[in-house]
């Protein structure tokens, strides 16, 4: 189980769907698009096979990671943002990398 309670965000889409969950550069997102978003992320890295407990590291435009780091700590899996294929402290290296360019290594 998550730390963070998430279901403020289906809970949120169902009561003020329409509102706006947050507003980047480019984007506006509902809370109502939020919610089936983050969903919809969830059950497909879910039956990739990523489970609570792992950490996972995203490298990702903000607009997307926000999508994934809910979606995932939906999940009950720690998350981490990067922002550059730098190495990982050996302390915090991930169990999974979520990124839309390939790693170099």
């Amino acid at each position: 189980m998550s730390i963070f309670d998430f279901d403020f965000i289906r809970e949120r889409a169902q009561t003020h769907g329409r509102e706006l969950a947050y507003v980047d550069e480019a984007h506006e997102v509902t809370f109502r698009e939020l919610d089936l978003y983050t969903q919809k992320i969830a059950v497909f890295l879910n039956n990739f096979g990523l489970k609570p407990g792992e950490l996972v590291a995203t490298l990702l435009p903000t607009y997307l990671d926000y999508h994934f780091t809910f979606a995932l700590q939906r999940l009950g899996i720690s998350t981490m943002s990067k922002n550059n294929f730098s190495n990982f402290n050996p302390e915090a290296t991930p169990d999974w990398l979520i990124t839309i360019k390939p790693h170099p290594k």
